[in-house]
């Protein structure tokens, strides 16, 4: 169940498979086991460079399907436009990506999934494991949660005197095999990042045995939070506003990170595998800790996590939003974009487990 664990953060257990060939245009098929139907994942996979005048297909029946054809709306009517391309893709050339067909959580994957709304407004509520159990049968077991960790309903102080909320995941994170995890709780106060309450309480607690048994691995100060991702095996990576200033450090053990050059007013840290880092600045260039450039979207704007190697080559994924695109980008160890995909809807990647293979949502 831990040789293939994976960290995807997902929008209420909606989960997306992206099966890319990166030499070429042509598509795997669908991996061994799998069966259209069903309602686990929805597939991506490239499309001719055509537009395709058909909808994306989502989950469930078309909203149509019971319309009989008398009364249907007319076709929508689609004028090709010509996109801006960005520089940053160079002579690259770009797939685009389309909705393919509905198949069921391949066998040999375990996913470690976030619930609750998150990418919006709402909490993180718990992180829970999917997987195929001996007889084939989907599980979902809660690896996470307040009411798992039994934890007291936090304590905050508002206009309307002293409120009761439940304590809600801030960050977490979760080594390759799946066997180390590090979820961070708000247990008193509001806990946000730069701008929570004077009492506010970041609870950590970790889990060394794929989640299953929980221990307090420490508690951070107001303005302190936890950055999604190990940086080492038993270390996560805080920040905090220190006279004004963003600091990074190691945790539990506190050994600060220096911030590489030049000075920007504001910091994003990219843990990626082998203990290595990436800098993201308030232009969303990614910087090297020596201040060297890695990747410049040339005005685009990098978002969410970014995905190592499963082979350790120093390649990464990266998600690039643009005003009229979501781009996903293979990243060579010189930061040069080796494949590139399109889409106009958003896309965000959240793990990947093997060449060729990419989850996200």
């Amino acid at each position: 169940m831990r040789a293939a664990a994976l960290a995807v953060a997902v929008v209420a257990a909606f989960v997306g498979v992206m099966y890319l060939r990166f030499a070429s245009d042509s598509v795997p098929g669908q991996p061994p086991g799998a069966a259209v139907g069903g309602s686990q994942c929805v597939v991506f996979r490239n499309v001719s460079d055509a537009e395709d005048p058909v909808p994306a297909r989502t989950c469930g029946a078309g909203a149509l399907a019971g319309v009989p054809p008398a009364i249907q709306p007319p076709a929508p009517t689609f004028t090709p436009t010509s996109l801006p391309r960005p520089d940053f893709l160079h002579d690259t050339v770009v797939h685009r990506l389309g909705m393919g067909p509905e198949v069921e959580l391949p066998p040999g994957f375990t996913l470690i999934v976030e619930t609750g709304c998150t990418q919006c407004d709402g909490p993180t509520e718990g992180i829970v494991r999917v997987y195929r159990d001996g007889s084939g049968a989907v599980r979902t077991d809660t690896l996470a949660s307040a009411e798992k960790l039994q934890l007291a309903p936090r304590i905050v102080q508002t206009s309307k005197g002293t409120e009761e909320y439940p304590s809600d995941i801030t960050a977490f994170a979760v080594d390759p095999d799946g066997s180390e995890l590090t979820a961070a709780f708000c247990t008193r106060g509001l806990c946000v990042g730069g701008g929570g309450t004077a009492d506010s309480e970041t609870t950590l607690f970790r889990s060394t045995d794929g989640g299953i048994s929980w221990s307090e691995l420490g508690r951070l100060a107001p303005g302190e939070f936890m950055i999604r991702g190990f940086l080492t095996t038993g270390s996560v990576i805080v920040s905090a506003y220190i006279d004004g200033t963003q600091r990074f450090y190691t945790f539990p053990n506190r050994e600060e990170l220096a911030l590489p050059p030049p000075l920007s007013p504001y910091w994003q840290l990219k843990p990626l595998s082998g203990d290595q880092v990436l800098w993201q600045t308030d232009k969303s260039q990614l910087l090297r800790s020596d201040g060297t450039v890695f990747f410049d979207p040339t005005g685009q704007t990098v978002i969410g996590e970014l995905l190592s190697d499963p082979l350790a080559t120093m390649s990464v994924f990266a998600t690039v939003s643009s005003p009229s695109r979501t781009y996903i980008a293979e990243l060579g160890s010189d930061g040069r974009v080796i494949t590139a995909y399109s889409s106009p809807h958003f896309l965000l990647l959240g793990a990947w487990p093997q060449e060729g293979l990419l989850f996200g949502n």
